[in-house]
């Protein structure tokens, strides 16, 4: 979570002049950290061949975000950018029920529908 809100202010703080560089220069870092991780824990690096294409596709949608992300900060105010960004578990949770057909609990579907509400009230 301070990971995420230190990335979020940080790519408030660059200017539309930069462009997507700040992603890149954010790229720079974490890819080889999170290798880092991956061989310290004895993780495996590489994913097996029938996956390369699901992981493919999840980082092509993973920099689209991203993208989405630092022209939100760098054209609104941190505070709505971040909390729509925020919004991204209910994403995660639809993309479950649209995909694996899981059912949510009635807990995560009260959790879904405040979060809605409070994307209304943000517009309003």
């Amino acid at each position: 979570m301070i990971g995420f809100a230190a990335f979020f202010i940080a790519l408030d703080q660059t200017s539309e002049a930069s462009g997507l560089w700040p992603l890149v220069s954010g790229r720079l870092v974490s890819v080889p950290l999170a290798f880092a991780v991956a061989l310290i824990a004895g993780a495996a690096v590489a994913p097996a061949r029938r996956l390369v294409p699901i992981v493919g596709a999840a980082g092509a949608g993973d920099i689209a975000a991203n993208i989405a992300v630092l022209l939100a900060l760098q054209r609104g105010p941190l505070g709505i950018s971040v909390v729509l960004t925020s919004l991204y578990p209910a994403v995660t949770a639809l993309a479950a029920v649209v995909f694996l057909h899981e059912r949510p609990t009635i807990l995560q579907r009260v959790g879904i529908a405040l979060a809605l509400c409070a994307v209304i009230v943000l517009v309003v």
